[in-house]
């Protein structure tokens, strides 16, 4: 074999034929192929001396190989033994044997590829002693190696030598060829996710120590400041060293904005994402946050306005999030689709359509998008869609029959399970079923505070008054404040008694918690409506309704408008909603008692 610069040896050039035959008779074995193959490669690692190519060929071969820092070492038939003996022990799970052996043979050959190995390996089972040692001797062989680095400060961190985790991070960011924003958030994470807050904060400020005028380390490490819970002033200090680094930072304005926000100072947050996104309306990063902050206030329309104004990925698959919760769900349909075709590898959206698809009762195509889910981390959303899908194509016995036979891994999904029962159930007017599933649930998790919310839906549906408040007063002894609890109080009191007052006031304390919540807004409304505030009704209805299409609260203001002789405006939401939902019961039954039609 010619040598040419740097070749891979071949690696019986130095064994014997018995050797030969040993190492074949292994190859015939099935089970050790992989670490046969595994130990062959690491073999490579160690060049041999050739039978072939003239002396100045095999010279100037071995001068480049230490040019570069690679040993000259024999393969001999013992250093082939012991890398096979490690390999196959690496593959039956002996970690610590391998590592061992792989830890020495690293010393003895001093081969950095070696000792990249180890070190690697060492770090992804845990072994920071290990890796500390053989991590040490990469850095070492390979000083201009930013993963040497890199990993080096990893053990550093693990084993709390953290003066040269330190260091170890400084000559990654100074040797690393990647992005420095990418490199900078891995150290940080790898900070932030091993050493308490305050630890990691202290650690990276002294990383970033050289790197002062680097926004995405001042970035980072007003995020480690916030999570150490910092002074309020130092943490404004470092924002304002970044603005003045880059006064047009989008980054930076997006963490301005939720600083303010996390402060309670609303009106400051919002007055500042007018005037940023005014200078700077490609600021996509501040308009994702305040998109976020829109919708999780109930600001179904204006959201809406600002996702579509950034129009990426992750916008598309919030609106469909968005429409799909206000209740329209052909926008939404349109929106997952087009997140699907912009990441036609991302299976989450694969279940939002299918449970899109569900809700329409069109089964064969949720069939289809049932069938695409291959993720193993979804196989749990796939059963529970596959559940749906019997109990709407066949029969609600036999989906609750496979359900109940699942082998649930952890209390989490057994209550996610007990609450798509107890829905299907409800969603088929089997009140009684459900509420039982949710005693006996509630047997087993008595203050599970979602079973008890749940429990006093389905109470509420056969006007069980006594369970209702039952079930409602167990949350508010854990979360007095709990929104959810108040608003199915305080509605059940003003829909089904006469407690007007204190169902009111139940909805008025819910209301604080969420002021823009379509679902508590509706109850505010027909509170008012009940106590004749027919004007103060109107509006807080017209507002639900616009955040929610929803049969119910479309039902609840065409009756307001009824009532006060606005007939034909009460025609109108009743006939479009019934076109939407032509078997909803509250919308019909309030159509009949008011028209006779």
């Amino acid at each position: 074999m010619r040598i040419a610069g740097r070749t891979r040896p071949v690696v019986f050039a130095v064994m014997t034929e018995k050797d030969k035959l040993k190492v074949s008779a292994l190859i015939k074995r099935p089970l050790l192929l992989v670490a046969i193959a595994g130990a062959l490669q690491l073999a490579a690692c160690v060049p041999v001396a050739q039978q072939a190519g003239t002396p100045d060929e095999l010279e100037a071969a071995e001068t480049n190989l230490v040019a570069v820092g690679i040993p000259t070492n024999e393969l001999s038939a013992e250093l082939l033994h012991n890398l096979l003996v490690a390999e196959i022990a690496y593959f039956r799970n002996d970690v610590l044997t391998s590592l061992e052996i792989f830890e020495k043979l690293a010393f003895e050959t001093r081969d950095p590829r070696i000792a990249e190995t180890v070190s690697l390996r060492a770090i992804s089972h845990r072994q920071f002693d290990v890796a500390s040692n053989t991590s040490d001797l990469w850095v070492e062989l390979r000083p201009q190696s930013a993963t040497a680095w890199y990993a080096n400060a990893v053990s550093q961190v693990a084993t709390q030598r953290y003066d040269r985790a330190v260091e170890g991070f400084r000559q990654t960011l100074k040797l690393s060829t990647e992005p420095e924003e990418s490199t900078i958030q891995n150290i940080g994470r790898t900070l932030s996710s091993n050493l308490t807050p305050e630890l990691a904060y202290d650690l990276f400020a002294r990383v970033i120590e050289d790197n002062s005028e680097s926004l995405y380390g001042r970035l980072q490490l007003i995020e480690l400041a916030i999570a150490a819970e910092k002074d309020g002033a130092l943490i404004d200090s470092l924002v304002e060293d970044g603005f003045a680094m880059d006064p047009n930072s989008d980054d930076l304005a997006a963490v301005s904005f939720s600083l303010s926000l996390g402060r309670g100072k609303v009106e400051a947050a919002l007055e500042f994402v007018e005037r940023f996104l005014t200078r700077h309306p490609n600021s996509d990063k501040l308009r994702h946050s305040y998109a976020a902050y829109l919708a999780d206030q109930g600001y179904y329309r204006e959201a809406v306005k600002q996702y579509e104004i950034i129009a990426d990925a992750e916008s598309m698959y919030m609106l469909g999030t968005l429409h799909e919760q206000a209740n329209y769900p052909d926008l939404s349909r349109d929106k997952f689709l087009e997140f699907h075709t912009l990441q036609p590898n991302n299976q989450h959206v694969l279940v939002s359509l299918a449970e899109l698809a569900m809700d329409q009762e069109n089964y064969e195509e949720a069939s289809n998008w049932i069938s695409r889910i291959s993720s193993r981390n979804l196989a749990f959303s796939r059963f529970l869609l596959t559940a749906k899908y019997i109990a709407g194509t066949r029969s609600v016995a036999e989906a609750v029959d496979l359900l109940q036979e699942y082998p649930v891994e952890n209390n989490q999904q057994r209550i996610r399970i007990i609450l798509i029962i107890e829905g299907l159930y409800r969603e088929n007017s089997q009140f009684q079923q459900a509420l039982s599933v949710l005693e006996s649930a509630l047997n087993e998790f008595p203050a599970n505070t979602t079973l008890l919310i749940a429990k006093s839906y389905t109470a509420a549906e056969l006007n069980m008054i006594d369970q209702v408040e039952a079930a409602v007063n167990a949350v508010l002894a854990q979360q007095p404040e709990n929104p959810l609890a108040l608003n199915a109080l305080g509605y059940t009191l003003i829909d089904q008694t006469d407690r007007l007052e204190e169902g009111t006031r139940y909805i008025e304390r819910a209301l604080e918690q969420k002021p823009n919540d379509p679902y508590i807004l509706d109850s505010m409304g027909w509170a008012h409506f009940k106590q004749g505030e027919y004007d103060l009704a109107i509006e807080l209805l017209e507002v639900a309704l616009s955040r929610r299409d929803d049969p119910v609260m479309a039902a609840h203001l065409g009756e307001v408008y009824w009532i006060v002789g606005r007939t034909q405006k009460a025609r109108r939401i009743w006939e479009r909603a019934r076109k939407k939902t032509p078997d909803s019961e509250i919308l019909t039954e309030t159509i009949e008692r008011l028209t006779g039609q």
